[in-house]
């Protein structure tokens, strides 16, 4: 199993008591892309890779993930971009939105935590060849 998104591995939430006693204040707007490859270990291939779906809040926010596999199968390419805020310098949120933007960061990392699962194939020669066989 491989979890591409590691730089949100292990990440607490941004949230993390379900009640809340002031409003909700972003200093700033702000955008996340992370481009990442990962090489399959000799032996391995991807099984039926897909992406998490992505996720909007209007004009205040969106999350996409995109995953592509170089021409020779052996490289996935995770794409990940997020952006939260709409361009103000500062974001403020009444306290009644509370729990829903709770919920939606609880939604950003659960997406983020998708996991790709490996499956064992024919072993293949580093030049992508399979072996002689005996």
């Amino acid at each position: 199993f491989v979890q591409p998104a590691f730089f949100q591995y292990g990440l607490k939430p941004l949230f993390a008591t379900s009640d809340r006693k002031s409003e909700i204040y972003f200093h700033y707007s702000w955008f996340e892309e992370d481009s990442i490859e990962i090489s399959l270990p000799e032996g391995y291939a991807l099984d039926n890779p897909d992406a998490p779906m992505p996720l909007t809040a209007g004009e205040v926010s969106k999350y996409n993930v995109k995953l592509t596999r170089t021409a020779d199968g052996r490289t996935l390419i995770y794409h990940r971009s997020f952006y939260f805020g709409d361009n103000k310098s500062v974001q403020i949120f009444p306290l009644s939105s509370y729990p829903t933007v709770k919920q939606y960061f609880e939604e950003v990392q659960k997406r983020d935590a998708h996991t790709i699962t490996l499956k064992q194939g024919a072993a293949t020669t580093a030049a992508g060849s399979k072996p002689p066989s005996n």
